[in-house]
Parts: C-alpha cells; structure tokens; sequence
C-alpha cells in the first residue's frame, strides 16, 4: 500500500513538472543581488530566508554574488532556487545567460545547514537549486553539511556545487534522510 502511494505521488509529480514554470503562470519570482532594482538585496544576512518566508517560491539570484543565508526551507509549496542572472533586470525577465556564473550562497552560522530542505506532512514536495555554489566561508570552520534534506521530497541539483564542509563523519556535503536527490551537471567535493 505504502508503495503504490508513493508511486502515485511520483506520477503526480511527473504531471506538474509538465506545467509551465510559475512566471508563466502568473506568480512573480523574487529577484535578489547588489542592485537597486532588486526585490531583496544581497547586502544583508539572510535575504533569500527573508524571499522564502514572504511567501515566494522561485528566487532568482545575480551571479557570482555572495549571499550569507541559512536557509530552512520547511512548508507544502514546491521551490526553485536559481542563480546565475547577470542582474535583477535580467532575472525578472526569466533571461538567463548561456554560460551562467553560479551565485554563492556561504552560512551566515557556521554551526548549521546551509541549506535545510523539510518535507510537508501532506504532499510530495518538488525542489530545484540551479547554477548555485554553496561553499562554506574562507578560513572558517563550518560544522554543518551544505545541505540537508529531510523526508518525502525530490530534490534536484543542477550545474551547482557543494564544497568545503565539515560535518565530522555525518556527510558534510549533504545529509539526506529518506529524500529523493538527484545531481545534474553538479559537484560535491571536498567536504569532511
């Protein structure tokens, strides 16, 4: 029984990844970078968490920006995370480059996930974190894995990378439990 729900789950998953992505549909993503026009700025810790806990569930991100976050991405909604914009102009179009530069995304605490991904308690939940690089911060020792992902939710990685963490023999790239991952054209090395 257990198996023929989750395979109706993955099914109905399989459907809606057939509908247009949410700016087609009507729901404005967040911008994030250094620019004035930009809905969030990359300034400040914590700006893509400030994006998710407004209710947004596509941030576009200025590449090769730094953002400091600790995200924990908890609810039912779906969630794409993409980076790689030239700039905030460019993200609100949907005008990503042929050969996007990833945005960074380091901790703003170095004792915890930098990304935290919980599964909703009544639906599959669907993630994609896109041309991203997530990197714990030069000469600081960061005790968290990159990425976590906890319960019954398909996360996919595209054209990203996760690096230098340490988590002391518990996985300090990523900690999955019972989570769907898939990598596309993505990297995880040189975590502890």
């Amino acid at each position: 029984m257990l198996q023929r729900t989750i395979w109706m789950a993955r099914a109905l998953t399989a459907c809606l990844l057939l509908l247009p992505p949410l700016a087609a549909r009507g729901v404005s993503p967040a911008t994030l970078g250094p620019q004035a026009n930009c809905d969030y700025s990359s300034a400040g810790a914590g700006s893509i968490q400030s994006a998710l806990n407004a209710g947004y569930v596509e941030s576009r991100l200025v590449g090769g920006t730094t953002f400091r976050n600790n995200l924990v991405a908890a609810g039912d909604a779906d969630l794409l995370i993409r980076g790689g914009y030239a700039d905030c102009t460019a993200a609100a179009n949907g005008q990503l480059p042929s050969n996007p530069v990833p945005s960074r995304i380091e901790p703003n605490n170095a004792m915890a996930a930098t990304i935290a991904v919980i599964s909703s308690p009544s639906r599959l939940r669907n993630l994609v974190f896109s041309d991203l690089d997530l990197r714990a911060p030069a000469g600081a020792l960061a005790t968290g894995p990159g990425l976590m992902a906890r319960g019954f939710l398909d996360l996919t990685l595209e054209r990203s990378r996760i690096s230098g963490f340490r988590y002391d023999g518990q996985g300090g790239g990523m900690r999955i439990s019972d989570a769907r991952v898939s990598l596309r054209s993505s990297e995880i090395s040189d975590n502890h």
